[in-house]
């Protein structure tokens, strides 16, 4: 995938020791993202696109790369459906 995003404004995120804690200002919504999730929210706010997301992530953490991709594009998906990340 090719599409980069971006953090809109009604969104905030806090690094909590080993977990992102990112809260929708509209809703009050808390949502919280583990270790890898939120190295996946740091790549999104460099604006790298899910490809690229993909390849760091699965450099970083030695997993399998169809599992990696699959991973960051459902949880992409959900930050969209959210509205926690826009794409632009």
């Amino acid at each position: 995938m090719t599409d980069t995003f971006t953090i809109p404004v009604h969104v905030r995120a806090q690094q909590l020791e080993d977990q992102m804690v990112i809260l929708d200002l509209r809703s009050g919504i808390y949502f919280g993202l583990n270790l890898v999730g939120s190295r996946i929210w740091e790549l999104i706010k460099q604006g790298r696109t899910a490809d690229e997301i993909a390849a760091v992530v699965v450099e970083e953490f030695d997993a399998p790369a169809n599992e990696i991709e699959a991973d960051v594009t459902a949880l992409i998906g959900e930050l969209v459906s959210r509205k926690l990340v826009e794409p632009l």
